[in-house]
């Protein structure tokens, strides 16, 4: 197990090159961390959003917005893969924390949306 998390003959990415600014380094760890808290909290909200449907004995629709929402989404996080994928053997990584900053943005609007379909919905069965 201590081998999986050993990082003896690795270097951090900010020592890998001497253009890291403080910058390039917040908009790539910020644009991670509100990508990984959007993968957890869009499921979860999506969950709470189905079981409301299924209390009311309906299934769920997918409107433009939605559809759009994930589609960004989903799209905009496999490219931060590729992105990510590709710094083995081209650093790019002005143009990878563009695509992260991208992708936060993909997520934080999808994880509002759905956010706000649940409270519409949630609203609309307290008004019936």
């Amino acid at each position: 197990m201590e081998w999986w998390f050993s990082h003896d003959g690795f270097m951090a990415r900010t020592t890998c090159g001497r253009d890291f600014t403080p910058a390039l380094v917040a908009v790539s760890v910020i644009s991670n961390l509100i990508i990984f808290l959007c993968y957890i909290g869009i499921p979860a909200v999506m969950v709470l959003l189905f079981r409301v449907f299924a209390r009311r004995g309906q299934l769920p629709s997918m409107d433009a917005i939605s559809v759009l929402c994930l589609l960004g989404f989903i799209v905009s996080c496999g490219l931060t893969h590729a992105m990510d994928a590709l710094m083995f053997v081209l650093p790019v990584y002005r143009v990878t924390a563009a695509v992260l900053a991208l992708c936060a943005v993909f997520s934080l609007t999808s994880l509002g949306w759905f956010s706000y379909r649940l409270a519409n919905e949630v609203n609309r069965g307290d008004r019936a």
